[in-house]
């Protein structure tokens, strides 16, 4: 089981500590690290809530991280998730094209 996983994460004085496996693709990684996990809510792929004894992590692709800092909260995943109702927030942006700068919403 331990050539799926790579630990490099875990604490140096945990038992299952190994770099074996380290960064390499394809290897299942614990975001935690050897943490409990309470509850997780996935909606998609690389779209999912984590709900820990540390506190709560989001990830949304295509999402800045201040605008899932602020805005996306563990209870907003497990609403679209039982509600089957979509959720959306507004994200602004500054971008230059052609050394043009221009917002974006």
């Amino acid at each position: 089981m331990k050539n799926y996983f790579d630990f490099s994460d875990y604490p140096k004085d945990h038992p299952l500590f190994s770099v074996e496996n380290k960064k390499k693709i394809g290897y299942l990684k614990d975001e935690l690290n050897g943490q409990p996990c309470f509850e997780f809510v996935g909606l998609r792929s690389k779209m999912y809530s984590i709900l820990s004894g540390k506190g709560e992590k989001q990830t949304a692709k295509g999402i800045s991280k201040s605008v899932r800092q602020q805005k996306l909260k563990h209870a907003n995943y497990r609403q679209c998730l039982f509600s089957c109702k979509p959720s959306s927030v507004l994200q602004s942006r500054i971008g230059s094209e052609k050394h043009c700068i221009f917002s974006m919403r």
